[in-house]
């Protein structure tokens, strides 16, 4: 099936649901499409190139009464929901603190997305977008006290690292980088012992839960099939049939927190994106 551009495609009698999966800065005008002809959307993450754009696509999901949600495709994994259920049967006791890695070292060429600042290029909205998100879901919202960022030549950023406070005087760190391999891992430190996730925390992964004398007290080792990316696939399907315009696993409320925490960054390093006007960093 063949179509002449994205509103015919929309058009179209034969679909229910539009993935976005455009470049960033497309995100949210190609969702508005979407929603305008009647369809429900799951938008590629980051959803917006910063909280201004989501509030402006929720708002119009909303008034439309239609289904819209950003493609955080692990916070559906199997892995998580063991973490999620650790912290709240306070495994660790009470959460202080919370490290976050997400790295690798790519060479992308000249003409790549990942490095044209037009595009949103650069490591902080392609995988920072990941820590945001996770730091969000098990701490909640959040503000950045401190960011730093390393960057290539045509001003896009190789890796940039935060610290953010949360609920309860929470700290966690973040580092996100494009250009070296670290140890994505999140882990969760509490005054009890500690939550270990890794190798690859934002892939299908194991989790591993320490005393504070660093005894093993838990494992989660078990695998989805393949990469796991059906089971988001089947979630929005669920969510569509019972009439929901959101998923609880992925409210429309924590990708607004998520962007605002990487809004922040932005204003403290400085990261301004072209054509990004009039959805300005907070």
């Amino acid at each position: 099936m063949a179509f002449d551009g994205y509103a015919e495609l929309c058009e179209s009698d034969d679909i229910d649901v539009v993935y976005i999966a455009t470049p960033h800065p497309f995100h949210v005008s190609h969702a508005l499409i979407a929603l305008e002809a009647g369809k429900h959307v799951l938008v590629e993450k980051p959803v917006a190139m910063n909280a201004s754009g989501a509030e402006l696509l929720f708002d119009r999901a909303a008034h439309l009464g239609l289904f819209c949600m950003e493609a955080m495709w692990v916070r559906f994994l199997p892995h998580l929901a063991f973490v999620r259920a650790m912290l709240k049967e306070h495994a660790i006791g009470n959460v202080r603190g919370m490290a976050i890695d997400v790295s690798r070292s790519l060479a992308p060429s000249p003409e790549s997305r990942l490095l044209d600042p037009a595009l949103g290029g650069g490591a902080l909205l392609d995988m920072g977008v990941y820590a945001t998100s996770i730091a969000v879901d098990l701490l909640g919202p959040g503000a950045v006290a401190a960011a730093k960022a390393r960057w290539r030549e045509n001003s896009v950023d190789a890796a940039t690292s935060f610290l953010s406070v949360h609920s309860g005087e929470v700290m966690c760190t973040a580092s996100v980088s494009a250009d070296g391999v670290g140890s994505n891992q999140v882990v969760i430190a509490g005054d009890r012992g500690s939550l270990v996730v890794g190798p690859r925390w934002n892939m299908p992964s194991d989790v591993v839960v320490r005393d504070a004398e660093d005894r093993e007290l838990r494992r989660f080792d078990s695998r989805p099939a393949g990469r796991g990316m059906w089971l988001q696939s089947l979630a929005v399907q669920d969510a569509i049939q019972r009439g929901l315009k959101q998923h609880p696993l992925m409210p429309w409320s924590q990708s607004l927190q998520s962007l605002i925490l990487l809004d922040n960054v932005r204003r403290i390093i400085g990261l301004t994106y072209e054509g990004e006007s009039p959805f300005g960093c907070r």
